[in-house]
């Protein structure tokens, strides 16, 4: 086994990683700081999402940050916020935005010069979106500036955390493996981590995340005794099975028909055009508006694989799902972006408080980039004062995880008659609907010689599931 040392270990190379990234090196030039990725290039859906934009929500007023904070708690339930989070968000969103315009990334402007604002999912009659294009051209901004004075450590993924049991429980670094045969494994101990893996999104069949996102954060986060909150609430977001390319409810209108399991067809009911406005307002699925009662209408009607045949007088029959597409929850942080366990932070869609059971469109990259700086600068600063974790220690712990680590090897499919149950759990209210396929991954976890791969997206995918029902309980 190799064993490598770091001052800093940054899990993660997307948005959240980099801003991590570039904050503690700005805070503290001479410690290491280690970047582990699983490519070298963009990845992830911060750098290589299919629509290849991404939208920003800044707060260039205090009535901007009033009106978010009061937009952000309104949507919460059934999941929580933390206030003060809410407040930093808001707070800290225009001088990271002016970061990022000093770093490079051009948001979009008008033949003035003048940058063009939109409203965000969930808050239509706002103008405080601000969107960025080539999104390759953005990791190049990044990855220029932290050339030579951060180490990448590329083909690598995390498959633990390392953790010391003590009256203050310590995370002193992480257990990674290549993601390529041979899959060595490598220790490597650090005085602070931080977690910006990216969310749970490509941990169903049907999601529209990037590539070379693990989708196991939430497991990750779990064994090591990180307490996590909102991680049952997904972003999910309806696209055509074809290619994945978003769909609009602009097309759910009188006529609207779906094939039903028999071959028939059914039209839908024509209360639910009433909400209809609201509806094409936010891309992603509501938790707990009015409007989600056209999602479950839809869902009813979700077949084995997962989609639904759907057919409307201006586009005729195509095949829609359920698109897992971002994660609202994750490990619980504070002010500083650290988690529950000492020298541990969080950032990205790895962490959570600042948005509840619903998100603000654009609130998901204004967040990586503000607690993406906190976590880097209060983790450069604990650094800078830590000691070298106890190397009898690293052998002990490495000695725990080095059972099962086959992990990218002999995939286990999930089963083809669980795909579209799994696709819609995240947005079903049926405590005995989700309480089978939890039975039914369950079920799975006991498969002998499951790669720890596997058995990392399971578990990721029943903590979830627990967090729905634990929600539909209370």
């Amino acid at each position: 086994m190799e064993i490598g040392t770091t001052d800093v270990l940054i899990l993660g190379s997307g948005l959240a990683g980099l801003r991590a990234a570039l904050s503690a090196r700005q805070e503290a030039p001479d410690l290491d700081i280690t970047v582990v990725s699983a490519t070298s290039g963009p990845s992830g859906s911060s750098f290589a999402n299919r629509n290849d934009a991404l939208g920003m929500q800044v707060c260039f007023s205090d009535k901007d940050q009033e009106i978010f904070a009061r937009e952000a708690s309104s949507l919460a339930k059934p999941g929580r916020i933390i206030p003060e989070l809410v407040e930093i968000l808001t707070e800290e969103s225009l001088p990271r935005f002016q970061d990022l315009c000093e770093l490079g990334v051009r948001f979009s402007r008008d033949t003035q010069g003048r940058l063009c604002l939109h409203s965000g999912c969930f808050s239509p009659n706002s103008r405080r979106a601000a969107i960025f294009k080539n999104l390759a051209q953005a990791f190049a901004c990044f990855s220029s500036k932290l050339a030579g004075s951060v180490r990448f450590l590329s083909g690598w993924q995390a498959t633990g955390l390392l953790k010391e049991d003590s009256t203050t429980p310590k995370v002193f670094g992480a257990m990674l493996q290549q993601t390529e045969e041979p899959a060595t494994t490598f220790a490597v101990r650090s005085k602070t981590t931080i977690m910006a893996l990216g969310g749970p999104a490509p941990l169903y069949p049907w999601h529209q995340a990037g590539p070379s996102n693990p989708g196991y954060s939430l497991a990750l986060l779990n064994r090591a005794g990180v307490h996590l909150m909102n991680h049952g609430f997904l972003q999910m977001m309806w696209a055509r099975a074809s290619d994945r390319s978003f769909w609009s409810f602009r097309s759910f209108r009188p006529g609207f028909l779906v094939r039903q399991p028999d071959g028939g067809t059914r039209a839908a009911d024509s209360a639910l055009f009433e909400h209809r406005t609201q509806r094409i307002s936010h891309c992603p699925a509501a938790y707990r508006l009015a409007d989600a009662e056209m999602d479950r209408f839809l869902l009813e009607h979700l077949n084995y694989d997962g989609f639904v045949q759907v057919h409307s007088p201006d586009c005729g029959w195509q095949a829609i799902a359920p698109m897992a597409h971002a994660g609202n929850g994750g490990a619980k942080i504070n002010a500083q972006s650290q988690t529950s366990l000492q020298s541990l932070y969080a950032c990205g869609e790895c962490a959570a408080g600042m948005h509840g059971a619903n998100r603000i469109g654009g609130a998901m990259v204004t967040a990586t980039q503000v607690f993406g700086h906190r976590a880097g600068l209060f983790a450069a600063r604990e650094a800078l004062k830590a000691k070298q974790a106890d190397r009898q220690s690293l052998k002990k712990v490495f000695a725990d995880h080095a059972v099962n680590n086959e992990i990218m090897k002999n995939k286990t499919p999930i089963q083809k008659e669980l795909i579209g149950r799994i696709q819609q759990s995240p947005l079903s209210d049926d405590h005995s609907f989700l309480s089978q396929v939890s039975d039914a991954l369950d079920e799975k976890l006991k498969s002998p010689d499951l790669p720890l791969e596997q058995e990392l997206k399971l578990e990721s995918l029943q903590l979830i599931l627990a967090d729905r029902l634990n929600h539909l309980l209370n």
